[in-house]
């Protein structure tokens, strides 16, 4: 399994309540950590093949290692957001961060159906602008369909 499209796992952790994988690729044999839901873009998206202890492992595979009921839907942004061309990396259960140039982007992934109170996204508006990012709640529906709302602080 030496070519380069196989991906080597080393390790899993759990790190900020996110899987870490740790993988080495077979070509140049260094390591990186990478999350679960880049794992499962490199795969998907890829085509990369995921070994771990020997074994293949398939989408589901991962996602059971992700054991997060939300990561499919997540997936479902960063891949969206990756095949724009964006740079992108996961910083939590359900939040990304967009880098675009000097700016960070604070990405909140949202499903439809599923309830937020009001006061929860004016408290992730205002805990993503004192640490002087801008925010975009990213919701996806039930045929995993991507709508981006902008948001911004108002006085009144």
């Amino acid at each position: 399994m030496t070519d380069d499209k196989t991906l080597n796992i080393l390790g899993i952790e759990l790190e900020d309540n996110d899987r870490i994988i740790i993988i080495q690729n077979s070509i140049e044999g260094g390591t990186k950590r990478v999350s679960i839901i880049e794992l499962l873009w490199l795969a998907y998206s890829k085509g990369k093949k995921i070994v771990y202890n020997g074994r293949f492992l398939s989408i589901e595979d991962l996602l059971k290692i992700a054991k997060n009921d939300f990561a499919w839907i997540v997936f479902t942004v960063y891949s969206d957001l990756k095949n724009r061309g964006k740079k992108v990396e996961v910083i939590g259960d359900n939040l990304l961060l967009l880098r675009r140039d000097s700016k960070h982007i604070e990405v909140y992934v949202l499903e439809e159906n599923n309830l937020i109170m009001l006061n929860r996204l004016i408290e992730l508006i205002e805990l993503s602008h004192r640490r002087g990012r801008e925010v975009v709640f990213a919701l996806v529906d039930k045929h995993g369909d991507v709508t981006y709302y902008s948001s911004s602080p108002i006085s009144l």
